[in-house]
């Protein structure tokens, strides 16, 4: 018979304080975020899922406020299990000391020195835990001491994983796995036992086949959304404009944004619903 009592550690992440992420980047998050959240981006090869994850985890671990600088970053912390081994620091590095200039600009605060900017970011990259995955197994350690990792840091609120399906085919070979939504799905399961009780955000890269003509034509508009997922993030890369297209839906709503790249950062452009 299965107890219903819970245990200490159970009790201690029921009762641990949660930053809010309700209005964390609520454009391309329109219907908000709840900190337990499952979010998916996805998208053909170099279409930039890697780049998204990147940016939303420098928004994430930047700080609120420096001096009189309004960065509003979350000042929280994160956990970014790099499997496909895109994920580069020097990046996570460029797009915070961009955003932080280009703030700074957009509010006619007088020059900020690179000094400042690098005080700002080297304040916070101890913010970001970064696990090297390089085979499946070690994938799957990974994922259950999780709970450790989050037990001993109330801060994080973001499970960052690039990408959740780099060890499909080795598992395939191995415990006969037909499909590639089955071993995502049956890895969400796992990582949702988790998450839900210290009240992360999951978000996870995987790569698609869609085209950009697939959204033109409402292809896959409202198809296949699992029922786990709160948001998916169709990036598509144009090769002939700077100018790019993403379609982020939720359970209930879809938007169609336009976005560019500069310096590393993604800035959105316009939107449609």
């Amino acid at each position: 018979m299965q107890s219903n009592l819970e245990t200490g550690l159970q009790l201690i992440a029921r009762l641990r304080k949660n930053l809010c992420v309700s209005e964390f980047d609520n454009i391309l998050f329109f219907n908000g975020l709840t900190n337990t959240d499952i979010i998916e981006i996805t998208g053909n090869v170099s279409s930039g899922k890697s780049l998204l994850l990147a940016n939303i985890l420098a928004k994430c671990i930047l700080p609120d406020k420096y001096d009189d600088i309004h960065i509003k970053g979350l000042a929280a912390s994160a956990v970014l299990i790099n499997t496909d081994c895109h994920f580069q620091i020097s990046k996570l590095i460029k797009i915070m000391s961009t955003i932080v200039a280009d703030l700074c600009k957009s509010v006619n605060i007088k020059k900020v020195t690179n000094e400042t900017i690098n005080k700002i970011i080297n304040g916070v990259l101890d913010n970001l835990i970064v696990i090297n995955c390089y085979e499946k197994d070690q994938f799957l350690l990974t994922l259950h001491t999780l709970e450790n990792i989050f037990f001993y840091n109330e801060k994080i609120v973001i499970l960052a994983i690039d990408s959740i399906s780099a060890y499909y085919w080795q598992n395939r070979e191995s415990n006969d796995i037909k499909s590639i939504d089955s071993y995502v799905f049956n890895l969400i399961k796992l990582i949702q036992t988790i998450t839900s009780q210290y009240n992360v955000i999951t978000l996870y890269t995987r790569p698609s086949s869609l085209t950009i003509n697939d959204v033109k034509t409402k292809k896959i508009l409202f198809t296949n959304f699992s029922k786990e997922l709160n948001y998916v993030i169709h990036l598509f890369k144009s090769t002939d404009s700077e100018k790019h297209l993403c379609l982020a839906e939720s359970r209930k709503k879809k938007r169609i944004l336009n976005y560019m790249i500069n310096s590393g950062v993604i800035k959105w452009i316009t939107e449609k619903d």
